[in-house]
């Protein structure tokens, strides 16, 4: 009887490790997968000085076009005025890579830093007076800039779907 319960585990055990190669590589995988993965860039937050260097930077890009050669007749803000609403609605989040200006109309926009150290014009659609959804929101990077809505609003679904792929495509300029 001895002998018949050993030969029985001895068989049992050699059925675990003919499945250890397969356990053994999947761990090795997974292990190599997190390893070799693309890390995310890590942001840091500038200083002041390097946030007053862009706002000069995006005032000599943008100021001229969102103020005084602002010639729309039914803007109700003279061209000469609209360079004090400029400056107070230049908005620059802690990194130094996203900013809303405020131009003809009363137009926001939103700026994105290329990888190449260019400010650019993005497609997204923010206003600085109203409320932004959260998502998209944290995905463009302005949290610090722009005031997040406490609720999901279905009628927005398009713009805050459309706003959330945009922001998405900015992680690649």
């Amino acid at each position: 009887m001895y002998n018949y319960i050993m030969k029985k585990n001895r068989k049992n055990n050699t059925q675990i490790y003919k499945y250890f190669p397969i356990f053994a590589a999947l761990i090795l995988g997974f292990g190599l997968g997190m390893i070799l993965k693309p890390q995310p860039t890590q942001l840091n937050l500038v200083t002041t000085s390097e946030k007053d260097s862009a706002k000069q930077e995006i005032s000599r890009l943008y100021q001229d076009d969102n103020t005084i050669k602002c010639a729309d007749p039914t803007d109700p803000i003279k061209p000469q005025d609209r360079g004090a609403v400029f400056n107070k609605y230049l908005k620059i989040n802690g990194y130094a890579n996203r900013a809303v200006i405020r131009g003809c109309n009363d137009l926001d926009r939103l700026l994105a830093k290329t990888k190449q150290g260019n400010w650019v014009l993005t497609d997204v659609n923010v206003t600085l007076d109203a409320r932004v959804n959260p998502n998209w929101q944290k995905e463009c990077l302005i949290q610090d800039i722009t005031v997040s809505d406490t609720e999901i609003r279905p009628e927005n679904t398009f713009i805050d779907d459309s706003n959330f792929q945009e922001c998405q495509k900015l992680k690649d300029l």
